[in-house]
C-alpha cells in the first residue's frame, strides 16, 4: 500500500520518500512539519488518534523533563562544599592584592627584558627564558600573559645578583605571587625592612631572611 508523504516548511510543500522526509525533520526546527496521508481510511483514523495521544502527553513529558533539570541543578548546588563561599572571598581578596601590586610596581614583558638587557639575539623572548630557567628572575602570571617585576633589574637591565640566591633559598612550594608579596613585605630579619630594598643594596641578610621563611613554612 502506498502512502503519500509531504514535507512542509514555511516556504515549500513537496512530496518525497519517507526516509528523506524523516531526515529533514531530524535536522529541522519547530517551523517544519510532516504531512502524511494514507490511502486506507482505517489506518488514517488510527494515525489521527495516535497523534492526539501524543499531543496530550507532550506537555506532561515536558514538565517531567523540566523537573528533572531543576532537580539536577539543585543536587549540584547542595553538593557544593560549604567552604566554597569562604574560598571565593579569599580568591577575591587575592585578586585584589595582585591588582594593588600591579598598580604600585611596574612590570615588563619578555621583549622589554630582552631590550633592557642589551643582549643582541634575534629572539626577543630568549633572554627572559634563559634567566627564568636559571632561577635568576621572578616571573608572574597575569591572565594569559607572563610579566616580570621591573624592580629585580639593575640600571644595566641585568638581574640583581642576590635575586637568584633569594629565589633559591625560598620554599619550593611558594607560588610566584607569594614570592612577589614576600619581596615587598617587612622582614624581622631585616629590622622591618623590605627584602627588595636589601637585594638592591646587596645586603646578604636577605638570603637569611629567605631561609627563615623556608623554616617557618616547613615547620
Amino acid at each position: 500500500m502506498t502512502h503519500t508523504l509531504q514535507f512542509i516548511d514555511e516556504k515549500t510543500t513537496q512530496s518525497m520518500p519517507f526516509d528523506l522526509a524523516m531526515a529533514r525533520l531530524e535536522h529541522g526546527d519547530e517551523r517544519q512539519a510532516l504531512l502524511v496521508s494514507f490511502a486506507n481510511p482505517a489506518i488514517q483514523a488510527v494515525a489521527v488518534k495516535l497523534v492526539g495521544l501524543l499531543q496530550k502527553q507532550a506537555p506532561h513529558r515536558l514538565r517531567e523533563l523540566s523537573e528533572d533539570r531543576i532537580n539536577a541543578l539543585l543536587d549540584s548546588l547542595i553538593a557544593i562544599d560549604p567552604r566554597a563561599a569562604a574560598e571565593a572571598r579569599i580568591d577575591l581578596r587575592n585578586a585584589e592584592k595582585r591588582k594593588e601590586f600591579l598598580d604600585e610596581f611596574a612590570v615588563i614583558d619578555s621583549t622589554r627584558v630582552h631590550e633592557i638587557s642589551g643582549n643582541k639575539g634575534s629572539n626577543p623572548s630568549q633572554t627572559a627564558a634563559v634567566w627564568r630557567k636559571a632561577n635568576r628572575i621572578l616571573r608572574l602570571p597575569v591572565g594569559q600573559r607572563t610579566v616580570y617585576p621591573a624592580f629585580q633589574f639593575d640600571e644595566g637591565g641585568r638581574p640583581y645578583p642576590l635575586i637568584k640566591r633569594v629565589l633559591d633559598a625560598l620554599p619550593d612550594d611558594m607560588t610566584p605571587w607569594q614570592t612577589a608579596f614576600w619581596l615587598v613585605s617587612p622582614s624581622s630579619v631585616l629590622d622591618g625592612g623590605l627584602p627588595l630594598d636589601a637585594i638592591r643594596r646587596d645586603d646578604e641578610r636577605v638570603v637569611e631572611a629567605a631561609r627563615n621563611e623556608a623554616s617557618e613554612i616547613i615547620g
